[in-house]
């Protein structure tokens, strides 16, 4: 693979384009730059060797090959430390070499990595202005320390502008939270329950591991001559995959399940921030300070992500009690080669109320009862 970054060669007042072009090919291991380079080019491989361990990265145990394109055109200069180093590691496939085609890149390399300035930079920058390209280059302090607070008062905008449009709307968040966190606390329970039940549990934990569908590799056996079901010689066991549908609310069964944990924290994280209107999240964030404004726009931002998904959970773990859902689970269970003879009924008890009632066998264990499930869960 060759990668070829654009830099620039001076000439007196003059910029010429100069194409660095890598290429790392199987052979001796050797480090060459060719192309007419001077003894400062030269030297870049060390440069460019040590900056790229900075990084924590390795140069490949290969021919690496540095070609400075045109080779009759002197190169001098500790500029091309930083278009030789882009090379190498697009050549390595660290970084795509093509995103930097509409760029002409100068620079000297510290060992340690760092980017420092080198002459001709405005020479560069005109070079590349004529060729409607960009400039990659090491920046000055001024522009370093600019860059940074740009950056910051950017960051500070935006933190702004979403807890001005969010903290008006956390009210209805809140009583959004409150509404769930009852519904929570009998699903928290319920699937506390459904665990104690371990060999279904990790039955339909494994069907939820697998994609979620419920499936059995059923057994067939074709006998080589003999009674019809005895197997004799010269006989095999064959399978073929039976399906009975997807698993609704499998996930549940994967990973941890606590939508009651989950809307108690987001009604932590909401209620100190919460606002009557937006004259009040403007007071709010106005007489925040600067590490309280960011602490408070990452909290609500999770809070927001974290009632979304228990919102989710609770529908999707409701979803496994419906009779569609129940009957998938129950054939499957039924097969004799299902991993756990398994049955549930889901029967109503009055006022709302209901209760999953339960038949297992798996191995030589069986066992059978039922789960009381409060009204306004199902």
């Amino acid at each position: 693979m060759v990668a070829i970054v654009s830099t620039v060669a001076y000439l007196g007042l003059e910029a010429r384009a100069v194409e660095v072009q890598v290429q790392v090919a199987p052979g001796v291991p050797a480090f060459n730059v060719v192309g007419l380079a001077d003894k400062a080019v030269a030297e870049s491989r060390e440069r460019v060797r040590a900056a790229i361990a900075a990084l924590g990265l390795a140069l490949p145990p290969k021919r690496i090959t540095v070609n400075l394109s045109p080779a009759d055109l002197p190169k001098e200069g500790s500029h091309y430390d930083l278009p030789i180093a882009l090379g190498v590691l697009g050549a390595m496939g660290v970084i795509d070499a093509e995103t930097l085609a509409d760029y002409v890149v100068v620079g000297e390399l510290g060992l340690d990595a760092r980017i420092a300035t080198s002459p001709g930079v405005l020479l560069a920058a005109l070079h590349a202005s004529e060729h409607q390209k960009g400039l990659v280059c090491a920046g000055s302090e001024e522009q370093i320390r600019a860059d940074r607070e740009y950056n910051e008062r950017l960051k500070r905008e935006q933190e702004e502008e979403y807890l001005l449009e969010v903290l008006p709307g956390l009210r209805a968040s809140l009583a959004e939270a409150a509404q769930l966190a009852p519904r929570a606390e009998v699903a928290t329970a319920l699937h506390k329950a459904l665990r104690k039940l371990k060999e279904p549990f990790a039955a339909l934990r494994d069907v939820a591991r697998n994609g979620g569908q419920l499936s059995v590799n059923e057994v067939m056996r074709a006998t080589s001559g003999g009674p019809s079901g005895m197997r004799t010689r010269g006989s095999s066991v064959q399978t073929r995959t039976v399906r009975f549908g997807s698993l609704a609310g499998a996930g549940a069964f994967v990973g941890a399940f606590d939508p009651l944990k989950a809307i108690q924290e987001v009604r932590a994280a909401f209620q100190p921030l919460q606002c009557h209107d937006d004259i009040g999240a403007l007071e709010a964030v106005t007489s925040m300070t600067e590490e309280q404004r960011a602490v408070a726009y990452a909290s609500v931002q999770k809070s927001y992500k974290r009632l979304a998904e228990a919102r989710a959970s609770l529908d999707g773990f409701a979803a496994f009690f419906i009779d569609a859902n129940l009957n998938r689970v129950n054939d499957w269970g039924r097969h004799p080669d299902a991993p756990v003879a398994l049955k549930l009924i889901l029967s109503a008890r009055g006022g709302g109320a209901s209760r999953l009632e339960y038949n297992y066998r798996s191995g030589a264990k069986t066992d059978f009862g039922n789960i009381p499930i409060p009204p306004g869960f199902i």
